[in-house]
């Protein structure tokens, strides 16, 4: 299956057809140059924005840390290593906000209850959730582990 791909600002975008199961190897050529020529976004000038057709199977890695992908003017398609560990950490603090905001609570009763040897506890919890985003990437050297890659802190 083959699937186009074109720039954008934020990196690239993908569009996958909706080929049909019916389709000879002609049709779904066919069939991929109108949606490449109906889909990818047109440039100020009415001209189509440069895109390029891709083996499916060579977009699969697409999926880890998805926004991380960018292309060239080439059409090679790369990894942003740096942008995708800045979107782990942002994953990294939308999934420790619900965390601190409930140790949060339970610091507010400790305190409310003369509760002092919990205070201590909760505090540490805290301070090792507001450090998860200093984590070592290092050891997460490619798309899928980096994007398989939580802390067990932040495991649910």
């Amino acid at each position: 299956m083959k699937i186009i791909t074109y720039k954008t600002d934020e990196g690239m975008a993908i569009i996958y057809p909706a080929y049909q199961p019916e389709m000879s190897s002609q049709q779904q050529h066919e069939f991929l140059l109108m949606v490449q020529n109906k889909d990818v976004p047109k440039l100020p000038d009415g001209s189509t924005e440069p895109s390029w057709i891709i083996e499916g199977d060579q977009a699969l890695q697409l999926k880890w840390v998805r926004n991380a992908w960018k292309i060239n003017d080439n059409g090679e398609i790369y990894f942003d290593r740096d942008k995708a560990i800045e979107i782990k950490k942002e994953r990294f603090r939308n999934l420790r906000k619900p965390l601190l905001e409930k140790l949060d609570v339970e610091f507010m009763r400790a305190l409310e209850n003369g509760d002092t040897a919990s205070i201590p506890i909760i505090t540490q919890k805290k301070s090792e959730l507001r450090d998860i985003t200093s984590v070592d990437f290092s050891s997460y050297d490619t798309p899928q582990k980096l994007h398989e890659f939580i802390p067990d802190l932040l495991k649910t």
